[in-house]
């Protein structure tokens, strides 16, 4: 498992990795991803979880070019991103 970020979307969530996966170790991090809009109200109808043009998840993903987005830059971590996103 590689190339993933963790985030606690409210107080009390535990959102990080642990163990051989830990935050740090393959390229996983633990850090807000800045989604477009994210309302945390468990209502997926009114959030947009495109990343804004300043997250740290775009063009962060695996280096290798055939994991590239459709613009052929770097992958961007999370569903945004790799060659068959829209």
């Amino acid at each position: 498992m590689s190339y993933n970020t963790a985030y606690a979307t409210s107080a009390g969530d535990s959102a990080n990795f642990s163990g051989p996966f830990a935050a740090g170790t393959h390229e996983n991090e633990n850090e807000d991803p800045l989604f477009n809009t994210f309302s945390n109200d468990r209502d997926p109808q009114n959030d947009d979880l495109s990343l804004k043009s300043s997250s740290p998840a775009k063009d962060s993903g695996p280096p290798d070019a055939a994991y590239n987005d459709v613009d052929k830059t770097r992958n961007d971590r999370g569903h945004t991103g790799g060659p068959h996103s829209k």
